[in-house]
């Protein structure tokens, strides 16, 4: 069934000592904690300094409106109140509501920025947050939303999954054109790298069925096309005036 309200599922935060640089973070799905940093270093490209904490968590759909009773508020505590909203152009943002403890009157809603598909999740110990924030730019973080996508499938509406698809294409076909620009790659064997995935994306968003996996790209055999020390902005000349 798609569209369903919640995915157990986890939460793996990698760092590395003095290299802020490298930390990085994901939600997926797994057996254990063990195949979920498994997964993460995988999905993250991760190294062996990466450190990792990991924690079960919660993610819910886009409609659910999560609640939480022991909000700080100043020195105080209220309840607060999480969902996510979905605009088709710009993308996904959370919004939370704080119930002012003083009056019980609730306030006005407090809305982030907009990302590529956001959903809301809440931990073992009731705190929620967003995860997902993805952004689809280059290669690898193609393969990192596509793994989201695949992980999280049913949390989507079937419009949200032909808009997701939508934008993966977009962006398939940008960072083809990127690599040719600024790598030197060699248009006609990119090209030929990645239509099958081209194909299964533009299927997806036909079908709405869950083939994001189909869509992973060989980020090796893409970044082995390019020109090392490639540089195709060169100042060649200088002009002094006066």
């Amino acid at each position: 069934m798609q569209n369903q309200k919640s995915i157990q599922a986890y939460k793996v935060t990698a760092t590395v000592e003095g290299k802020v640089w490298l930390n990085s973070a994901t939600a997926l799905t797994a057996n254990s904690e063990s195949e979920a940093i498994a997964k993460a270093k995988h999905i993250l490209n991760l190294t062996e300094e990466h450190i990792f904490s990991v924690r079960k968590i919660e993610v819910f759909n886009t409609d659910t409106k999560l609640q939480n009773d022991n909000y700080p508020y100043g020195r105080l505590r209220t309840t607060i109140f999480f969902n996510i909203e979905h605009n088709k152009k710009k993308g996904y943002r959370v919004v939370s509501q704080t119930i002012n403890p003083k009056t019980g009157r609730i306030n006005n809603p407090k809305k982030s920025t907009y990302n590529q598909n956001t959903l809301i999740c809440r931990s073992e110990t009731g705190r929620i947050y967003p995860v997902g924030y993805l952004s689809f730019n280059g290669s690898k973080e193609i393969n990192r939303g596509l793994h989201f996508m695949n992980d999280f499938f049913k949390l989507f509406t079937p419009e949200q999954i032909e808009e997701t698809a939508n934008e993966i294409l977009l962006h398939m076909l940008v960072n083809i054109k990127a690599s040719v620009i600024y790598c030197n790659s060699d248009f006609e064997e990119i090209k030929k790298l990645c239509e099958v995935q081209i194909a299964e994306i533009k299927n997806i968003a036909k079908t709405k069925e869950n083939n994001f996996l189909n869509c992973i790209l060989d980020v090796e055999k893409m970044d082995s096309l390019k020109e090392e020390g490639y540089q195709p902005f060169k100042l060649v000349e200088t002009l002094t005036i006066g």
